[in-house]
């Protein structure tokens, strides 16, 4: 019996759309194994993760911290990242802070942009949420500690703000307050210290009650009350991988930079354009991933610079550039004279590698160790381990060869 051709064509149409749906079904299947199998990957990657942490009030960053993690030798490091830094405006017509682009129901590109300002090579993944919710995880994490100077009291929209002098665990409530506390310190770079210990204490508790997280009932309450790039299976894991965090060497860095008044709105600008911030990220993420780096990083570095030049203020300035790189700055000053060509440092610590760290990062290979006795009353031994004297070859940023 011959079917007509108006049934072949209905059978034909009814496989066509059988197939379209059978490619549909399962090109979305796929879509989403693959997210879950990326995210999954990227936590068990040898060059670890990217996370930014994301606390906000009405709709604005009040608390941003990068956190990075080397699942290869398990070291951490957080950049606390300050919502007055300055970035030119997508239409490259004015200078606006990087929290103009915080969406709290779409952080996406907030931290797109906080990447591209540490030139790190993955979008990472994000957790946000307002001071409601971070209140509760640090209740689920035991508290947080912190140590407050003095006595704090204020009033923040309507809101009594109290925080006691002296080492404090502060609980969900007063954590809120202390970033609260910390927001609205005026001067910038305590500003930035406060927000740095913050960082480092907050990230040190997750992995230290990272158990208490890193189960299923958890952190379906997380996913509920936060915002997330990251699915339950993901979450999941960052929360045991945080476990695995190798706490006292944590690396705390903060981004500096040069605070600048535009329209009456104070912004922070970093030096050298931002070079310095990546080059910073570049050698934290190199200590992560190299176990002798750990040894050479955490070796007392207190840096005395001094300017054996005719150029007044190259000693601060270059400081200012250590110091951004999370060096230890102590003590600036003039050299004995004023004529040195070369620029040389000096170790006075015995740990001669270390030294070639510090010159590295103005290109000097001019390194020196000098060895000192223990108990010598010499001025050299006080609290410096290292000391960099600038020269006629030091041109603001790197030695060049000299030309008689």
């Amino acid at each position: 019996m011959k079917l007509s051709l108006e049934a072949l064509k209905d059978r034909s149409l009814f496989l066509l759309y059988l197939i379209l749906a059978i490619v549909l079904g399962a090109s979305i299947y796929l879509y989403f194994q693959t997210k879950s199998n990326a995210v999954a990957q990227t936590l068990r990657r040898k060059d670890g993760m990217a996370t930014l942490l994301v606390v906000h009030e009405e709709g604005k960053p009040l608390f941003t911290l990068m956190y990075l993690y080397n699942n290869q030798t398990h070291r951490g490091a957080v950049f606390d990242i300050p919502a007055n830094y300055a970035i030119i405006s997508s239409d490259r017509s004015r200078f606006v802070p990087i929290s103009t682009y915080f969406n709290p129901k779409n952080p996406q590109e907030y931290a797109q942009r906080v990447r591209n300002i540490l030139a790190i090579a993955d979008t990472p993944f994000y957790i946000s949420m307002d001071l409601d919710e971070f209140s509760f995880l640090v209740d689920l994490l035991g508290g947080v500690e912190a140590f407050i100077a003095t006595n704090y009291q204020a009033e923040y929209h309507q809101r009594a703000v109290m925080l006691p002098a002296g080492s404090l665990i502060l609980d969900g409530a007063k954590a809120t307050e202390y970033l609260i506390m910390a927001q609205n310190t005026s001067a910038q770079s305590r500003r930035e210290e406060l927000t740095r210990r913050f960082a480092g204490a907050f990230v040190r508790q997750m992995a230290l009650n990272s158990s208490a997280i890193a189960n299923p009932l958890v952190i379906d309450q997380l996913i509920n009350k936060s915002t997330t790039n990251m699915d339950r299976e993901a979450l999941l894991e960052f929360w045991q991988a945080m476990h695995r965090l190798d706490k006292e060497n944590l690396i705390v860095q903060k981004v500096t930079g040069t605070i600048r008044t535009i329209d009456n709105q104070q912004f922070l600008f970093p030096h050298y354009d931002g070079r310095l911030i990546r080059e910073m990220v570049t050698q934290t993420q190199a200590t992560l991933a190299n176990p002798q780096e750990v040894i050479i990083q955490a070796w007392p570095r207190r840096i005395e610079i001094q300017n054996g030049t005719k150029n007044n203020g190259l000693a601060q300035r270059t400081a200012q550039i250590y110091e951004s790189l999370g060096y230890n700055v102590v003590r600036t000053s003039n050299a004995e004279t004023n004529d040195v060509d070369y620029t040389i440092v000096i170790d006075f610590s015995g740990n001669l590698e270390a030294a070639q760290r510090v010159g590295e990062v103005i290109r000097t290979n001019r390194i020196y160790s000098f060895s000192i006795p223990v108990g010598s009353d010499l001025d050299i031994m006080e609290n410096v381990d290292i000391r960099i004297v600038l020269g006629r070859d030091f041109d603001g940023r790197y030695t060049q060869e000299l030309i008689s």
